[in-house]
């Protein structure tokens, strides 16, 4: 027996929010929760003649069964803001949601960040050494997001 497809008519294809609505859909089903919980193989697509996102799940077939994933299932991505002075979270916080590597990277951009008081000074003032330090936390990050 075929799966019947939900209709997401909140998510439309011409409204770029809407899009990327559908699009942040369908990972968060695939994606964003325990390996047991997640549908990995849960499609999505745009139904062009109604302007619509059409989402299909073996594990998630009703709308009832997608809200009680979100309400017991459901893992945000953690944010770690690498372009602010800290990066967004405390080193235990990082440890206590398992995210220290990632709190890793983020603390090393946040150490280079500087005021615009500081920007104003002589280029001399600057510190060169942190332009050696980026590639390496970005070849890390580029690891972990590959794997």
């Amino acid at each position: 027996m075929s799966i019947q497809p939900l209709h997401m008519k909140g998510c439309r294809h011409d409204i770029l929010g809407h899009y990327l609505k559908g699009i942040g859909l369908l990972r968060v089903l695939s994606a964003c929760a325990d390996t047991d919980d997640c549908d990995p193989e849960a499609e999505g697509w745009w139904d062009m003649e109604n302007a619509w996102f059409c989402l299909r799940s073996e594990k998630y077939p009703t709308m009832e069964k997608i809200i009680e994933f979100f309400e017991k299932h459901y893992r945000p991505t953690p944010i770690m803001a690498a372009w602010n002075k800290e990066a967004g979270a405390t080193e235990e916080t990082a440890k206590a949601f398992s995210v220290s590597f990632e709190w890793e990277i983020a603390a090393g951009y946040s150490s280079e960040v500087v005021s615009a008081a500081y920007k104003k000074k002589p280029a001399n003032g600057l510190k060169r050494s942190s332009r050696t330090r980026a590639p390496d936390y970005f070849g890390r990050m580029l690891t972990v997001l590959g794997s």
